[in-house]
């Protein structure tokens, strides 16, 4: 048994192996134009970017691997990893891994064809092998077509000249199906015609109007939820790897209710929060907010209800414990304007190294302010009013053991910096009181003097935007000062990464890049060298 499952999955990293990119109509003609999700992978381009068939660590694993078959197979997977065209499949074309029929996981692998004979040759091999050959597999020739068929008759794999399927599913699969699929069965959308002629390295298609109908029959909680703004709702995500960067791009099309409500609840930021940011800041959102409460009209039916009853019971347990304070969709109308997160360098506090965190975000009123002011006063006893509009946490309040008399009666004492929770000049802020003794200017806020403006890495990613940006620099540096083995390891492995930002672009489109440092080398060929790396840490760990 252990020798049939290292050929079987050595047989799927071969067929892995061997697939490319680019556009080829012929083969195109198998995969259903009603597919619910579609992926596709540039295996070839991968493979040449990465260099990991050269790689002499990669090289030695596939041996061993290989070394475990026996004969002719063993033959063929060694020439298969020196020369992929080896068998036949065309790299310089894209495989298609689609699902047609989510509830019963109907779909089909999809790859062209470069050497009819080649590929008949090698699968040939591989259904000779003695284990495989023991599951009942055989290959045969019907016409133009050859299929590989089960113990029962089924042909779970077909090919031509042109193209080669691998079909499964939740009961029986049927390769032939997808070999002879008639003009309306391959006819396109637009999206689907789109995302295939998408040059990427890697992407992912799906058709959220199927997806949602499925969700909606499965969900139990919420019978009633309603979905019609992902009826016509299509989905592409792309990712893309070059010379010191790669990127993961996303975007909805058909859309146009989820459009219409991102833009009444977000606009551009006005970069008015930044400056109360210090210097050194390595992680950071930032977001411009127009008006939070329309977030209602993502919960509609039977979510809705449940929500709002969810607000009564909790504004009703408020009342009965004395607590002034309402909660409902409408208080999030207090927030309009800006609103940052960031994490500042690692500092002491009380005798032990940790990060700080800073929230802020402009205020149409005070209203939110006053009511997490009323719930905190009941639900946290370390509450102090610190001044006008300003509370410490209690984050930092310790018990006095050193001047404790065992009589009942604990004494706290402040170690290290406490956090503020305050309202000031229209803005609700959250951050460390070291930090905001720096920003204060009587009962009010003022800009840092050396502000996030100084740190080019975060600043010029995130401004304007709606965004999110990790400057890695930053943090290895901050992962360096610990005095660990793993954390040693995790700054090696992270050391050639320079940042990774998000930027939100529309209500249906977003990016994620990753910088690294080195911008003369393929970034996936740095990723890959980090994870052999660290693969071949960890076994000499054991």
């Amino acid at each position: 048994m252990k020798n049939l499952y290292v050929k079987l999955m050595t047989a799927a990293l071969a067929v892995v192996i061997l697939t490319g990119c680019g556009q080829q109509k012929g083969y195109m003609s198998a995969l259903p134009g009603q597919s619910v999700v579609v992926a596709k992978v540039n295996v070839g381009n991968l493979l040449d970017e990465s260099e990991v068939l050269s790689d002499n660590q990669v090289k030695g694993a596939l041996k061993e691997i290989i070394n475990e078959t026996q004969g002719e197979t063993r033959t063929l997977l060694r020439e298969i990893t020196q020369d992929p065209r080896t068998c036949g499949i065309d790299i310089d074309n894209p495989v298609y891994i689609a699902v047609e029929n989510i509830e019963n996981v109907r779909g089909l692998v999809l790859m062209a064809v470069a050497d009819e004979d080649k590929l008949k040759t090698s699968l040939s091999t591989l259904t000779n092998d003695n284990d495989i050959n023991s599951m009942g597999w055989t290959l045969t020739t019907n016409g133009d077509v050859n299929t590989v068929e089960d113990y029962d008759g089924n042909a779970i794999i077909a090919f031509d000249d042109e193209k080669l399927v691998v079909a499964f599913a939740d009961g029986i699969a049927d390769a032939m199906e997808y070999m002879t699929l008639s003009d309306a069965d391959q006819e396109k959308c637009k999206e689907l015609e789109d995302f295939i002629n998408e040059d990427a390295d890697a992407a992912v298609y799906a058709d959220y109007s199927q997806l949602m109908t499925l969700a909606s029959r499965a969900s139990r909680e919420f019978d009633n939820l309603d979905l019609s703004m992902f009826e016509n709702a299509k989905y592409i995500a792309t990712l893309n790897f070059e010379k010191g960067e790669a990127k993961l791009g996303w975007k909805f099309l058909g859309n146009e209710q989820f459009e219409e409500t991102y833009n009444k609840m977000f606009g551009a930021p006005n970069n008015d929060l930044l400056g109360f940011l210090p210097q050194g800041t390595w992680a950071l959102a930032q977001m411009g907010v127009k008006n939070l409460a329309c977030v209602e009209d993502f919960v509609q039916g039977q979510l809705s209800r449940e929500l709002n009853r969810m607000f009564e019971r909790a504004n009703a347990e408020f009342e009965e414990r004395g607590i002034n304070a309402k909660i409902g969709f409408n208080l999030l109308n207090s927030i309009e304007g800006d609103v940052v997160f960031a994490v500042t360098p690692v500092v002491d506090n009380g005798g032990r190294q940790e990060p700080q965190i800073i929230f802020m975000a402009e205020c149409a009123n005070q209203n939110l302010f006053n009511t997490f002011i009323n719930i905190y006063q009941v639900e946290n006893e370390n509450l102090e009013k610190v001044g006008n509009n300003l509370y410490a946490l209690g984050y930092n309040k310790k018990i006095d053991w050193d001047n404790y008399n065992w009589d009942g009666n604990y004494t706290y004492i402040r170690k290290g910096y406490d956090y503020l929770f305050g309202y000031a000049d229209g803005k609700m802020f959250l951050m460390p009181e070291n930090l905001y003794d720096k920003c204060k200017s009587g009962s009010g806020l003022k800009e840092f003097s050396s502000n996030i403006k100084n740190n080019a890495a975060v600043y010029d990613m995130i401004k304007g935007n709606n965004a999110g940006v990790l400057d890695i620099t930053a943090l290895v540096k901050e992962i360096a000062k610990v005095d660990a083995s793993d954390a040693r390891d995790i700054a090696n492995a992270l050391d050639k990464l320079e940042s990774l930002y998000i930027e939100i672009k529309s209500a249906n489109e977003a990016e994620l890049v990753l910088k690294t440092s080195d911008k003369e080398t393929e970034t996936l060929k740095q990723l890959k060298d980090i994870c052999v790396k660290q693969v071949v840490r960890m076994n000499s760990r054991y």
